[in-house]
């Protein structure tokens, strides 16, 4: 009598006892304890076979479809951590009820991944999802059963890279999964050799999305996923945004791997000291257009890796010239200076005012001194000065008769020290954050600086009290939700919002330093929600909403990757503040009109970028442009824009 063997499927002769093409005896262990046994039915139609693979998201399977009769892989949600499941049992259980939000909000990725695959039945290069649903308290996607191995497998059972020509067919096959893919708005970030799939009938598979995540959805809490050697900086980072270019880093490291047999080094390894060796250095036969686009895909800088697939696709075909990474580079930088020429000249001819009219008349020598207040924290403090330090540099490059020196000055220090300069030997240009004008007896009027500053930024100058402080950032308040404990909707109403947290079984927590903030939206009700410990409480688990600032954003994406949102305030107006203050001292002589002109330097494109973005100052930047280009980086800002737009409420000035 014929049987079918539970693990592979099979059917061989029942007196055999042990099935002749893969060994299993019914009752023999499974892979893992935690995997289904074989011959386990689920949703009553499909039978669990052997373990396919095994992954940090789930568990695949061999599987056995009883209504089609016929095989298929079913991919069951099994977060590695989170849950555990007794041998023999098919339901899963989590390992600590606390963590049972993180869990739901994966499986609704999970199941999100399969609609989203559902879409692409019909490509040629991605793999087939047939069915999902929930069961076992979990998840599953039944999908395509492919026949054959993957790349990896391919290449280390022959011991040798595949020929060019070969290569590149691949390369076209997986270029047209990504295509489609990015056309949806979808990343699939993590193509490698493990996830191309080479099936015996010659057809090329791209498979396991369970990292894909829409492009336009990065503020959503997700596991980072990297494959050292493949994924770029920017996945390891947190703070890059990805985009195609980030799936293009990894084919083109996957090209890489196959064509000369070596794994890429590690992407931060490059950041450090690159030494990524040509493909075409390394096999001779490999043509130069095809080695050109691959360094060019792997290129550490997003901006300078080809942006779309079809764009790599056209050059690894000599359709389109291959440009060297270097050329590439140069080519850009020649086109931003052209754009800065062409942006100053828009600029003076809007407004007539400090960037080109300081740059029409030569400064006179003057020897200057900046002052900056040093919180104490090495990090932050080496950031901030790094940033002086460059801003500095652009500057006197242009004014080659101005020198400055920085000088930090702890906190506790500050305000006496400045007290103690109003009779000379102080500093030209000093930060004067926080303090009140009766702290600034010596200030410089700043009125034609800030005239210009309202004309390019009025929310920039909204906060402002007085025309002797000159702000280079802005603070805005901000609810952070751990999405680990819960979700809250948005309301105009602080006991709405504690109404949430409160059915969610947590709270809220208010920083005090933002209450005059949260007070202009919410009211006064919602100082009672004030607790000294507030971040501490929402970095350890214990609030699920945190009002707290802008300020706050890179240590809770440094504590909490993935598990944090960043919402803005829905009350139909803006309140925010000025997060750094600068003054320049009354001097009447060079030393002044040289310390104003650095300071409107202050708000230029280029400085606003070494402030906020390259050196994270925590605040959110004066400059439009730079608040765009701040938005594409951090995209929890997305809705940055459009905040600033509303009627300013209030806010305290420093």
């Amino acid at each position: 009598m014929q049987i079918r063997c539970s693990n592979c499927f099979q059917e061989y002769e029942a007196d055999y006892g042990v099935c002749p093409y893969c060994g299993y005896s019914e009752g023999d262990a499974t892979a893992e304890a935690y995997c289904l046994t074989p011959g386990t039915e689920i949703a009553g139609r499909y039978l669990i076979g052997r373990m396919l693979g095994l992954g940090g998201f789930g568990i695949t399977y061999q599987a056995w479809d009883q209504k089609l009769e016929t095989v298929m892989a079913v991919k069951e949600y099994y977060p590695s951590g989170l849950v555990n499941r007794l041998p023999g049992q098919a339901e899963v259980m989590l390992v600590a009820s606390k963590r049972e939000e993180e869990f739901r909000y994966g499986k609704e990725r999970f199941l999100e991944e399969a609609r989203n695959l559902a879409r692409f039945n019909t490509h040629p290069n991605i793999v087939n999802v047939y069915d999902f649903f929930e069961a076992n308290n979990t998840a599953y996607i039944v999908m395509e059963f492919l026949d054959g191995q993957t790349l990896s497998k391919f290449l280390q059972q022959s011991g040798a890279p595949l020929p060019w020509e070969r290569c590149l067919e691949l390369a076209q096959d997986v270029c047209a999964a990504l295509s489609a893919l990015h056309a949806q708005n979808i990343l699939h970030r993590d193509v490698s050799p493990d996830n191309i799939f080479l099936c015996r009938n010659g057809a090329v598979k791209l498979i396991d999305f369970g990292a894909a995540r829409f492009a336009s959805d990065q503020g959503s809490p997700l596991t980072i996923v990297v494959k050292p050697g493949f994924a770029p900086p920017e996945q390891y980072e947190r703070v890059n945004r990805q985009g195609p270019w980030t799936d293009i880093y990894a084919l083109g490291g996957t090209l890489y791997y196959a064509l000369t047999g070596q794994k890429p080094p590690e992407s931060t390894d490059r950041k450090i000291q690159d030494e990524l060796v040509s493909p075409s250095a390394l096999r001779a036969d490999i043509p130069e257009h095809v080695s050109v686009a691959i360094l060019r895909a792997m290129a550490l800088d997003p901006r300078f890796r080809y942006q779309r697939v079809e764009e790599f696709q056209a050059v690894l075909t000599a359709q389109k010239k291959a440009v060297p990474l270097e050329a590439a580079r140069r080519r850009r930088k020649r086109r931003r200076t052209l754009g800065i020429c062409a942006s100053l000249l828009v600029l003076a001819a809007a407004f007539g005012t400090f960037a080109l009219l300081w740059h029409s008349r030569q400064l006179p020598q003057a020897d200057l001194t900046l002052w900056y207040r040093s919180t104490g924290e090495e990090a932050l403090d080496t950031a901030k000065e790094e940033a002086l330090q460059a801003i500095i540099e652009r500057f006197t490059q242009e004014y080659t008769g101005v020198t400055v020196s920085v000088e930090g000055i702890p906190a506790a220090e500050y305000a006496r020290r400045l007290g103690e300069s109003v009779d000379g030997a102080g500093p030209d240009l000093y930060e004067s954050t926080g303090l009140d004008g009766a702290a600034l007896p010596n200030a410089a009027g700043l009125d034609g600086p800030l005239e210009a500053l309202a004309q390019t930024d009025p929310a920039a100058a909204a906060p402002l009290e007085g025309e002797r402080q000159y702000p280079t950032g802005l603070a805005l308040p901000l609810l952070y939700v751990n999405t680990s404990l819960g979700s809250v909707g948005s309301s105009d109403d602080v006991s709405a919002l504690a109404g949430a947290c409160e059915a969610a079984g947590s709270t809220l927590a208010l920083s005090p330093a933002c209450g005059a903030l949260f007070t202009a939206l919410y009211g006064p009700e919602v100082e009672d929600y004030a607790a000294p410990s507030a971040l501490e409480d929402f970095l350890s688990g214990e609030v699920l909403l945190y009002l707290g600032s802008s300020a706050d954003y890179p240590a809770i994406q440094e504590a909490m990757p993935g598990l944090y949102q960043v919402q803005f305030p829905a009350c139909g107006q803006a309140a925010y503040t000025c997060a750094t203050l600068w003054s320049v001292t009354d001097s009447g002589g060079d030393e002044e009109r040289a310390a104003t002109a650095l300071l409107e330097f202050f708000s230029s494109d280029a400085a606003q970028d070494y402030f906020h973005i390259r050196h994270r100052s925590g605040a959110i930047p004066i400059s439009p442009a730079v608040r765009e280009e701040y938005a594409a980086v951090y995209p929890e800002f997305s809705a940055l824009s459009e905040y600033l737009a509303l009627p300013y409420a209030a806010g305290p000035t420093s």
